[in-house]
């Protein structure tokens, strides 16, 4: 038996960023993980990495269609998709490689197995038909997500995707229908319809991008349709037939039943917690809709357990999961850490037109009864777009109207992953608004942008 002070169960984001801390912190600790293959969980392996280095080269590819503008002729004369697909999965490996060094550095054991709770201060642990036994004074639960499927939906991985299946992919699919319009469908729906293919994206809810402010979401759908995506919104996928070749779908619609053929259906419809099989129902770990519960300081009903990303009931993103993981880490060791204040937390959504936000929509805030001034200020009249040839898109800021008090910022347009930053800092730190629109920004940037659509609040900006 071997013994720790701290047994995390899972090496994504949660867990090997809180071991790391845990360690710069004294403590002994093990990792444990199902495969090799798996460590830096689905952020490094299907998710964050490798989609976003396919999104990367797509970009590439959209600024070879539209080269000539510039006086250019950067020809395109074949795409690799297996070329994409293996660059993207080589850095992924890249990066688990950083994090054997980092574990070796601060002296972290990783334990390949799948561990269980045999006892509450013991893990079980299952490798090559083999058991140990792991003992620890406290443990992290960071178990991650998979994706959700749906009854007479589910996956085949052969006609039927969920996302880890993009990689195993060996053609660009001709014609793809994409159930779900969220944050990951609308990634890989601009990323196949930027290498070629016909791209269909069916959502239940009244818009793509569910979680976003209604101007986002209209600005890019319009973009997408621009490009040639077709989407049905308040709609669903009735039913699907398949073969080996083929998805025969019918969409019901508000207004009617649509017969379509593809030939692959992807399933981007949310995702489910891990924490079947690891043994919490016997130990009294108290449950919340399907994740695992727990308090501002990430410990579950059992003072000794603790639990952080994706496996918990918050926003299930990769940099969520690593501050939710050093929130831990602190905790376990007595440093009283500070809660995670959930609305100062970015998100983006990813492609050559990006998504940027903080704080509430527009909708939020006024069903939250707030008194707000709202601004809009476009990419147009920011002079670094306009020569990257970049200028869709715009700033949406809505602020408490009386003291200027950031509530929300939407960004829709080049870089706006990047660009949200500077509200995120002023949000958590409780500036004005006025207080951007009075920092002198360098020219020509992107981020100008910041100080007209700030100024464009209360008065009236010089560019616009």
């Amino acid at each position: 038996m071997s013994k720790y002070d701290v047994a995390i169960i899972g090496s994504g984001p949660a867990g090997y960023v809180a071991g790391i801390r845990l360690s710069q912190l004294g403590k002994t600790v093990c990792v444990l993980e199902t495969s090799q293959e798996r460590l830096g969980g689905v952020c490094l392996n299907e998710g964050c990495i490798p989609t976003k280095s396919l999104i990367n080269t797509a970009e590439i590819v959209d600024i070879a269609k539209a080269s000539g503008k510039s006086g250019l002729d950067l020809e395109l004369k074949s795409l690799d998709f297996n070329k994409m697909v293996a660059a993207a999965l080589g850095n992924s490996a890249k990066l688990r490689s950083g994090i054997s060094f980092l574990f070796k550095k601060n002296k972290i054991d990783l334990i390949i197995g799948q561990a269980s709770f045999k006892s509450a201060k013991t893990l079980n642990v299952i490798s090559d038909g083999k058991n140990q036994e792991i003992c620890a004074d406290y443990f992290l639960i960071a178990t991650g997500s998979r994706p959700k499927v749906l009854t007479g939906l589910e996956p085949d991985g052969k006609r039927v995707l969920i996302s880890p299946d993009i990689f195993k992919l060996k053609i660009l699919p001709k014609n793809i229908l994409i159930i779900g319009a969220g944050a990951i469908g609308v990634e890989f729906g601009w990323l196949f319809q930027t290498l070629g293919s016909k791209v269909t994206l069916v959502e239940v809810t009244n818009q793509v991008l569910p979680l976003e402010d209604a101007d986002i979401a209209l600005e890019i759908t319009k973009y997408l349709k621009k490009r040639g995506v077709q989407i049905y919104t308040e709609s669903k996928v009735a039913k699907l037939e398949k073969n080996e070749d083929i998805c025969k779908v019918e969409i019901k619609t508000a207004n009617s039943d649509i017969k379509r053929e593809f030939d692959y259906c992807l399933l981007c419809v949310g995702r489910s917690a891990n924490i079947e099989n690891l043994g919490l129902e016997q130990l009294g770990v108290e449950m919340d809709k399907g994740f695992i519960k727990v308090n501002s300081h990430m410990q579950t009903s059992q003072s000794h357990i603790y639990a952080a990303g994706d496996c918990i009931n918050s926003p299930m993103l990769a940099h969520v999961a690593s501050a939710e993981g050093i929130v831990a880490a602190e905790a376990i060791c007595g440093k009283n850490p500070q809660a995670l204040n959930y609305d100062n937390i970015p998100s983006a959504v990813y492609s050559a037109f990006q998504v940027g936000r903080v704080g509430l929509t527009e909708k939020a805030a006024r069903e939250k009864g707030l008194d707000i001034a709202i601004s809009k200020h476009f990419f147009k009249a920011c002079g670094k777009a306009v020569l990257l040839g970049k200028d869709e898109g715009f700033v949406k800021i809505i602020a408490e109207r009386n003291i200027g008090q950031i509530i929300g910022v939407h960004i829709v347009g080049p870089e706006a992953s990047e660009l949200i930053h500077e509200f995120v800092i002023a949000k958590n730190n409780n500036l004005k608004i006025q207080d951007i629109a009075n920092t002198i920004h360098s020219h020509p940037t992107l981020s100008e942008i910041a100080v007209d659509a700030a100024k464009a609040v209360f008065d009236k900006p010089i560019h616009g």
